[in-house]
């Protein structure tokens, strides 16, 4: 679980909120708690976030700002992916609003491997090379042969344990 740590020690769970909720439960908070909430959300060593970073790396060098072929941010999320999450989140984020905004990316990252990176539907505990060839692919990606070489790209960008 994801936790942020407030200046009288409590606890806040952050792990079980939605992107939508942050600022409602932040709201009057003074700004280093929420930017100890944001460093703690986005920089927290989880099984994803090495294969974050190399999708990262791989799509944009880690530019936050990135602009390529109607892709937006650091991961280069297109505007299909954005309106599958805002469909499932109930959101209205358009593929602009990343820009800038990595906490946003992983988020909008995180809930497309909720939609598409499933036991459920891949029959089988999802990889990392499913997530980064659905995250290229979309939601079949992890059987399309097109996504092959983007998994080998990202695979040599991820550090080893």
């Amino acid at each position: 679980m994801l936790y942020c740590i407030r200046r009288s020690q409590a606890r806040l769970n952050l792990a079980q909120l939605n992107w939508p909720q942050w600022p409602l439960l932040l709201k009057g908070r003074d700004m280093s708690v929420i930017l100890i909430c944001i460093l703690q959300i986005t920089m927290a060593p989880d099984s994803q976030l090495p294969l974050i970073c190399a999708i990262e790396r791989h799509e944009s060098d880690c530019d936050s700002h990135a602009i390529k072929d109607e892709c937006y941010g650091c991961l280069q999320i297109r505007q299909v992916c954005i309106d599958d999450v805002n469909q499932k989140c109930h959101t209205k984020y358009k593929a602009k609003d990343v820009l800038g905004n990595r906490a946003l990316s992983i988020w909008v990252f995180r809930q497309y491997m909720v939609l598409y990176a499933t036991k459920e539907r891949l029959r089988r505990i999802p990889t990392q090379e499913d997530m980064a060839r659905i995250w290229n692919g979309g939601p079949d990606g992890w059987r399309k042969k097109s996504t092959l070489g983007y998994w080998h790209g990202v695979k040599r960008r991820i550090s080893p344990d």
